[in-house]
C-alpha cells in the first residue's frame, strides 16, 4: 500500500494525506476506486470550466455592436469600413 501511494503524482497530495491518517489502511483496489473517482470529478469540473469560458466568450462577442456600420460581431475599430477591406 505504503509503494503505491508513494507513487502517486502529487496532484493526488492530499488524497494521499488522507489514505496515510486513517486509522486502518484500505486496500489497493479501494484506493484506486477512491482516485478513479477523484480524477472523473476533476475532468468534468475541467470540462465545465472550459464550457463556461467558451460561453462567456462567444457571448461578449455576439453582443459588441459596431457603432459604425451597426453589425453586431465587433466593434468600430475593427470594421472593414474604416479600416479598409482586404484585397
Amino acid at each position: 500500500m505504503f509503494q503505491f501511494l508513494n507513487g502517486l503524482d502529487e496532484v493526488y497530495r492530499s488524497q494521499r494525506s488522507q489514505m496515510l491518517l486513517m486509522t486502518s489502511l484500505q486496500m489497493v483496489e479501494m484506493a484506486c476506486s477512491m482516485l478513479q473517482q477523484e480524477e472523473t470529478q476533476r475532468e468534468v469540473l475541467e470540462f465545465r470550466k472550459i464550457d463556461v469560458k467558451s460561453a462567456t466568450l462567444y457571448s461578449k462577442i455576439e453582443n459588441q455592436r459596431c457603432s459604425q456600420c451597426g453589425i453586431r460581431g465587433h466593434t468600430k475599430e475593427k470594421c472593414w469600413t474604416v479600416i479598409g477591406y482586404p484585397s
